[in-house]
């Protein structure tokens, strides 16, 4: 995943994020409202309608997301405690779960298995979201184009 791609992705990610808070309020708008002693269906129908479509952003978002990079373990566990907590989907969100956890695993794997073979840096800023190593060149005057 190149420079470009992943500030992309990370602004998606961003934007991915702020629709699942969007959505959890809705949904906690919707069932407050529902706990009134007589409350008002046309406003249900309303805030239902309103369920629906951040529903459906979300899962475009999502979509998209994992078109870009399926291996993002934050992206993925977000999602997943997004179905299990605000969805109830538990079924679904406990897949995602496993996939985030397995990603991270991965990942780790890759950071250790790199770290061992004693000529590869193990910060985590130098890996992409999905654990490939990145390859930075310097362009300061003093150390221009040494690879790190």
């Amino acid at each position: 995943m190149d420079f470009i791609a992943a500030m992309n992705f990370e602004n998606m990610f961003r934007t991915f994020k702020s629709l699942i808070e969007k959505s959890a309020n809705l949904h906690f708008e919707f069932w407050n409202h529902l706990m009134d002693d007589s409350p008002d269906l046309v406003r249900l129908s309303v805030s239902g309608a309103k369920i629906n479509q951040s529903i459906n952003a979300v899962e475009d978002h999502w979509k998209k997301l994992s078109r870009m990079s399926s291996n993002a373990p934050k992206a993925l566990k977000l999602y997943a405690t997004y179905l299990i907590e605000v969805l109830n989907d538990k079924e679904t969100g406990n897949e995602q779960m496993v996939k985030a956890k397995e990603s991270a695993n991965l990942r780790t794997n890759f950071e250790f298995n790199g770290a061992s073979s004693g000529n590869q840096d193990t910060d985590v800023n130098s890996y992409a979201q999905d654990g490939t190593p990145c390859i930075y060149i310097s362009g300061e005057s003093e150390h221009l184009g040494i690879i790190n």
